[in-house]
C-alpha cells in the first residue's frame, strides 16, 4: 500500500469519525436532556411533598419555651403515668383473681377425682 492509498483511507476515516462525533454529541444531548428532566421532576415532587407535610403539621414544630406551657405539659404527662399505673394495677388484680379462681377449680376437680374413681370401682 502506498502513502497516497493510506492517506485516502485516513481521509475516509476522518469523514466517518466526524459523523460519529455528531452522533455522539446528539446522544449526549439526548441523555443530558432526559437526565435534567428527571432531576426537575424529582425536585418538583420533593417540593410538593414538603408543602403537604407542612400543611399536615408533620414537620418539626418549634419547641415551646413558655414556662407555663412546659408546666402544663408536665402535669399532663404525670396524669398519663398515673392512669397507666392504675390500669396496670387493675390488670394485675384481675389476673390474680383469675389465677385464684383457676386454683380453686383445680382443687375442686382434684377432690372429686378420687370419689369418681371409687364410684367406678364399686
Amino acid at each position: 500500500m502506498t502513502l497516497v492509498g493510506l492517506g485516502g483511507m485516513l481521509e475516509g476515516y476522518h469523514m466517518h469519525a466526524a459523523g460519529s462525533e455528531v452522533t455522539l454529541w446528539i446522544v449526549l444531548f439526548v441523555v443530558g436532556a432526559i437526565g435534567w428532566s428527571w432531576a426537575f421532576v424529582f425536585c418538583a415532587a420533593a417540593a410538593v411533598r414538603n408543602r403537604v407535610l407542612e400543611n399536615l403539621g408533620v414537620r418539626k414544630r418549634e419547641p415551646r419555651t413558655d414556662a407555663a406551657a412546659l408546666a402544663d405539659e408536665l402535669r399532663s404527662l404525670r396524669a398519663q403515668v398515673a392512669e397507666m399505673r392504675e390500669t396496670a394495677s387493675s390488670f394485675d388484680l384481675s389476673f390474680d383473681q383469675a389465677l385464684d379462681r383457676l386454683d380453686r377449680r383445680v382443687k375442686c376437680v382434684e377432690e372429686q377425682q378420687p370419689r369418681q374413681i371409687q364410684v367406678g370401682r364399686g
